[in-house]
C-alpha cells in the first residue's frame, strides 16, 4: 500500500512543463496602420502581447505563445478595417528556429482575414489585417507559427529530481521486502 500511495504522489507532483520555440526569444513590432506597443518584447510565461491603438483606444491585441500560436483579437466596437494595416513581428536577437510557415488555423467573427494575408521569412511573419476585414467586437483570428525544426521538449529540472527520487523509493522498498 506504501509503494502505491508513494508512486501516486511522485506521479501528481511531476510537472511537465516544456520551453517552445519562442520562450525567452524577443519580438520587435513594424507597420500598423497605428503604433503597436510595446515596439519590442520577449515571450515569457505563456505568451507575449502587441497592442495596436487606435486613438488612445486598444484595437487589435496580438498574442503570440511559447509554441508559436497566434492570437489576434479586435477589442474595440464593431469595425470595417478599409485600409491597409500590414504588421511585421520579427526575431530581433536571430536566435529562433528558421521559420518555415505560418497558417491561419481558424476565425471568429471576423471576415476578409485569408491564408493569403499571412506570410513569413526565416525570421519574421507578417499579417494583412487591414483592407476590406469586418471584425465584430471580440472578434479574432488564429494563426500558428511552423518552424524548421522542433526540438524535442527538455523536462524541467525538477521533474527530473522527483523522478529520481521516486526511483531511489523503489530500490528502498525493494531491499526491505528482500531482507524480511
Amino acid at each position: 500500500m506504501q509503494l502505491r500511495s508513494f508512486l501516486a504522489i511522485t506521479l501528481l507532483t511531476a510537472n511537465s512543463a516544456f520551453a517552445g520555440p519562442l520562450t525567452a526569444q524577443t519580438l520587435g513590432a513594424s507597420g500598423g496602420f497605428f503604433p503597436i506597443s510595446p515596439s519590442t518584447a520577449v515571450v515569457t510565461d505563456a505568451s507575449v502581447e502587441f497592442k495596436e491603438t487606435f486613438f488612445s483606444t486598444v484595437g487589435f491585441e496580438i498574442n503570440f505563445s511559447e509554441s508559436g500560436l497566434v492570437v489576434v483579437t479586435w477589442l474595440a466596437e464593431p469595425f470595417r478595417h478599409g485600409a491597409p494595416d500590414n504588421q511585421t513581428y520579427t526575431d530581433l536577437n536571430s536566435t529562433i528556429q528558421a521559420i518555415v510557415g505560418f497558417n491561419l488555423i481558424s476565425t471568429s467573427d471576423v471576415t476578409g482575414i485569408a491564408q493569403s494575408d499571412l506570410s513569413f521569412t526565416a525570421d519574421s511573419v507578417a499579417m494583412s489585417i487591414g483592407n476590406g476585414t469586418n471584425w465584430a467586437q471580440g472578434g479574432s483570428f488564429t494563426a500558428q507559427i511552423v518552424f524548421a525544426a522542433d526540438p524535442e521538449p527538455v523536462p524541467e529540472p525538477g521533474t527530473l529530481a522527483i523522478l529520481g527520487a521516486g526511483l531511489a523509493g523503489l530500490a528502498i522498498i525493494r531491499r526491505r521486502r528482500v531482507s524480511e
